[in-house]
């Protein structure tokens, strides 16, 4: 009986939802806090994290519109609102979110001169959220 509440009790910290697979099927979330599952039936193959998270990318070599070689470096802010979706949609949400960026901000330099990229940082910004957004929002993230 001892050895069952060992493996049956588990804690997730305050900022993390435990994704819990029960027979591989998706069962529910649970935490922050104590929670307890079925040994050997429940299985967690993820913490998901709640805070606002940082990735840093780049679009390294790129043309502008006027074909002007140009490197440019970014730092993203995003944050998981939906647990369930980040895991079950997306392999890795980390990985994916970075690639997602990347194609983007190439794609908006692309489509920019390079005096609008110095001007115009706002827009370029508010376009480039919008952009990732868009890709990210199914997998449950906002930028």
């Amino acid at each position: 009986m001892g050895l069952y509440i060992l493996f049956a009790l588990r804690v997730a910290n305050q900022w993390e939802k435990a994704i819990v697979l029960r027979l591989g099927r998706f069962r529910g979330l649970k935490g922050p806090g104590p929670f307890w599952v079925v040994p050997v039936v429940d299985t967690i193959p993820a913490m998901v994290d709640h805070r606002v998270m940082v990735t840093p990318f780049t679009a390294e070599r790129t043309l502008t519109k006027d074909s002007v070689p140009v490197n440019v470096d970014a730092v993203l802010f995003w944050v998981v609102r939906d647990a369930e979706k980040a895991v079950l949609e997306v392999e890795d949400c980390q990985t994916a979110i970075a690639w997602a960026a990347q194609t983007a901000l190439r794609e908006i330099i692309g489509q920019m001169d390079l005096a609008s990229i110095l001007v115009g940082r706002t827009v370029m910004d508010a376009e480039l959220q919008r952009i990732i957004d868009e890709r990210t929002t199914p997998w449950g993230i906002t930028v």
